[in-house]
């Protein structure tokens, strides 16, 4: 059975997840004997955070607020829908472009 260690921090969002708080990460997995860790964060990683991530020897999976809310919207999790807008998705009518071709 695999052990994962997650740890989620709650900044505000120009606050940036730096070197040294990936590092306490990495150390706390070996403390812990975890296999694998999860850093969920409301900011963001710095590059050279992930950097670290990416090199230690623990598969390390990062979530920045941008793929947190990604995850929010797709699990309809901390999310309300707003019945006061509707969009519509369009696709491309690439059907209607070929033709234009065969003139």
């Amino acid at each position: 059975m695999e052990r994962v260690y997650l740890q989620a921090k709650r900044y505000q969002p120009d606050h940036q997840i730096d070197p040294g708080t990936m590092n306490a990460f990495v150390g706390a997995l070996a403390v812990k004997k975890a296999q694998k860790g999860v850093f969920v964060t409301t900011s963001f990683f710095t590059p050279s955070v992930e950097v670290i991530a990416h090199a230690s020897p623990y598969h390390i999976a990062l979530v920045d607020r941008g793929r947190l809310g990604d995850l929010m919207i797709d699990h309809d999790i901390g999310i309300q829908a707003n019945p006061d807008k509707t969009y519509v998705l369009k696709n491309m009518d690439e059907d209607f472009f070929e033709s234009l071709g065969e003139r």
